[in-house]
């Protein structure tokens, strides 16, 4: 099962330091000047996601939000599961019984 994360925007405005988001913004999170008015050190460019399927990632430990995904649902308060994948991309999941 594929999920469609949303595109993750990196960009610089006023400084050398890397603003990530989902949508770019109008005003610099950094400086509070307008993006448009101003200028960008590093025009907005899409990175990847650095989530990715259990599937696709055999013998690994694996966490995943109660709900939805990290990037479009997850918050502080969230429950998380945890598990392992075999070679073949299986899911095991823990409980408080264990696997």
């Amino acid at each position: 099962m594929e999920t469609k994360e949303r595109k993750i925007l990196c960009f610089q405005h006023c400084e050398r330091t890397n603003i990530l988001c989902f949508d770019l913004p109008e005003v610099c999170n950094i400086c509070g000047e307008n993006i448009e008015d101003t200028g960008l050190r590093i025009p907005p460019y899409r990175i990847k996601s650095p989530f990715s399927t259990a599937a696709d990632n055999g013998c690994s430990i694996v966490i995943k939000p109660t709900v939805g995904t990290f990037l479009n649902d997850y918050t502080k308060s969230a429950n998380l599961h945890i598990g392992i994948t075999t070679s073949t991309g299986a899911v095991y999941d823990f409980d408080e019984n264990g696997l």
